[in-house]
C-alpha cells in the first residue's frame, strides 16, 4: 500500500521539518479548540445573563400588575365600606352587598363581620357562614390590630371548604 508522500514524511517524522510541522499543527488544533470552547462558554454565560434580565423584567411586570389589581380591589371594598356605614343591621348590610353585585366579578364572595369577629352578612349566601365566629383567626386579629386593609395568607374556608384568600378592609367608626 502506497501512501501519499507528504503523509509518509509526516508519519515517519524523519526530518526536523516534519516534526516541526506536526508540532505546529497540533498546537494550532489545541489553540483553535481552546478558543472555540472559551467562545462557547462566554456565549453561554451571555445568553444566561440575558435570560435572567428578561425573566427579572417579566417578574417585575407581573408584580406591578398584581399590586395594581390588589389596590383596585381594596379601593372598591373601601368604597363599599363607606356606602354601608357603621350599621350592623343584617338586613341593611345584606341589601348593600346584593346591591353591589358587580363586585362579584372581582371576588368570589363578600362578607361583613362586626367588631367582635362574627359574620353578620354575606353575598352570595353560603350556608353556615353567617354567625360564624372569626375572632380567633389571624386575619381578624391582624386587621383589628393594625386597622388597615389586609390580604390574608391562603387557607381553607370553614363554611365553604374551598381554598381562599381574604382581602379585608376594616369597618371603623368614631370609637
Amino acid at each position: 500500500m502506497r501512501r501519499a508522500p507528504l503523509i509518509n514524511r509526516l508519519l515517519t517524522l524523519r526530518s526536523l521539518k516534519g516534526r516541526l510541522l506536526l508540532g505546529l499543527s497540533c498546537a494550532l488544533a489545541i489553540l483553535a479548540g481552546a478558543v472555540l470552547s472559551m467562545a462557547w462558554q462566554v456565549g453561554k454565560t451571555m445568553v444566561h445573563e440575558t435570560n435572567m434580565v428578561h425573566l427579572r423584567y417579566e417578574a417585575d411586570l407581573l408584580a406591578d400588575e398584581i399590586t395594581q389589581q390588589v389596590n383596585q380591589r381594596i379601593t372598591a371594598l373601601q368604597r363599599l365600606n363607606s356606602a354601608m356605614g357603621p350599621s350592623n343591621d343584617m338586613g341593611w348590610l345584606s341589601y348593600e352587598l346584593q346591591k353591589n353585585d358587580a363586585l362579584l366579578s372581582w371576588f368570589d364572595g363578600l362578607i361583613v363581620s362586626d367588631e367582635h369577629g362574627e359574620i353578620v352578612a354575606d353575598w352570595p349566601s353560603v350556608v353556615g357562614r353567617v354567625e360564624l365566629d372569626t375572632s380567633e383567626l389571624e386575619y381578624f386579629k391582624m386587621v383589628r390590630g393594625t386597622r388597615r386593609p389586609y390580604v390574608s395568607e391562603p387557607f381553607i374556608g370553614r363554611a365553604s371548604g374551598a381554598p381562599m384568600v381574604l382581602m379585608i378592609v376594616p369597618r371603623l367608626d368614631e370609637e
